[in-house]
């Protein structure tokens, strides 16, 4: 029974010999098949991406200088218009107090007219058979002049109290309302039967319809404490829209804040860029955007792929093939990283072989 023991155990032995040999010929096979990185020259950009919004640079609302209940809208949203076009019209509510007012000006200043029209055709008659000098039908005449004057003066209030404009006055009707600038239509937060409050001392009057030029579209971000020493006026930074991801646009830094916020525990400083148009492309208010700030930029500089740094404490170092064919822990000092590659200030020559960590193997 023991020969037999022995007999089995050394079949096994014989059996398993093969297949250690191969699994350690394998691992050194996939060893060699890893070959070892070496510094290069390359340039290395460090960006940071920003996200936020873009929007007209100026949004102007349209409000009215009286007012009244909307009796035709003229325009949709989406529209373009012209300085003077007109947008809509309303209807006039007269106030009753100055509604009365009004027309018992205009009923005095009547009565004031007729009597002194009366009053010249008495001093015409006594001058024309002598029995007043000329200067007293000058000064009746003149009286005359002035009283008319009054009279259409009161017309003229009440035609503006109850349809908004004189008759025979060439401004626009107040009830008339018009374009201010050239620009597209965002919003029209009315509708016909709405009544809408005019400007005056004591409210800023109800907003009618906003109006932009979507040709002068700004990005505004924020950036954080740590960064915004690298932004400057003037900067080119590259904008990816959400809603069009196909497509980059250029914008300009144009103003940085002189201070910044807190915002959820971190100082960030809020920034605009003026957003360069492209051709055929139409960028809407609102959409949402990141831009690609570029922090640092350093050319032909030596570098490593950043994987193959390892720490100790606050020193890098990296693992450095010697003549003999084993390795070396070599310390080094970088520089600027983009993620992928890390600058090497000190401690490397482009002719160093260093252990590679590509695909997860440990080649050496």
């Amino acid at each position: 029974m023991k020969k037999v023991l022995i007999i089995l155990g050394g079949l096994a032995v014989i059996i398993a010999i093969p297949f250690i040999f191969k699994i350690k010929t394998g691992s050194q096979s996939a060893k060699s098949l890893v070959k070892p990185d070496k510094p290069f020259i390359t340039t290395i950009v460090r960006t940071i991406t920003v996200a936020g919004t873009i929007s007209p640079r100026e949004e102007v609302d349209i409000k009215p200088a009286i007012s009244g209940i909307v009796s035709a809208i003229e325009v949709n949203v989406g529209d373009k218009v012209k300085k003077g076009q007109k947008l809509a019209v309303l209807k006039l509510v007269p106030d009753l107090e100055n509604l009365n007012n009004a027309e018992s000006a205009v009923i005095s200043a009547r009565i004031n007219a007729e009597a002194s029209a009366q009053d010249l055709e008495r001093q015409k008659k006594l001058f024309n058979v002598g029995a007043i000098p000329e200067t007293d039908l000058i000064n009746a005449t003149k009286d005359y002049d002035l009283k008319k004057e009054d009279l259409k003066s009161a017309q003229n209030r009440l035609q503006v109290i109850k349809v908004g404009a004189a008759k025979d006055s060439n401004a626009p009707s107040s009830n008339i309302i018009t374009a201010t600038c050239d620009g597209t239509v965002l919003t029209i937060p009315i509708k016909i039967g709405s009544s809408v409050m005019g400007r005056s001392t004591f409210s800023e009057g109800t907003s009618l319809f906003t109006l932009a030029d979507m040709n002068q579209m700004i990005f505004n971000g924020k950036i954080s404490e740590t960064d915004v020493s690298y932004l400057k006026e003037g900067m080119r930074i590259e904008l990816t829209i959400g809603a069009m991801r196909k497509d980059t646009f250029d914008a300009v830094v144009e103003m940085i804040a002189p201070q910044g916020s807190d915002t959820q525990g971190s100082v960030k400083f809020d920034f605009s860029a003026s957003v360069v148009p492209r051709e055929g492309k139409i960028i809407r208010a609102g959409y949402s955007a990141d831009a690609s700030i570029v922090l640092e930029k350093k050319n032909d500089v030596l570098a490593i792929k950043e994987g193959d740094i390892d720490f100790s404490g606050d020193s890098a170092f990296v693992q450095v093939k010697t003549p003999k064919g084993d390795f070396r822990r070599q310390y080094i000092t970088t520089g600027i990283s983009d993620g992928i590659n890390i600058e090497v200030l000190s401690g490397l020559t482009k002719n160093d072989e260093l252990k590679s960590t590509a695909l997860g193997i440990n080649a050496f």
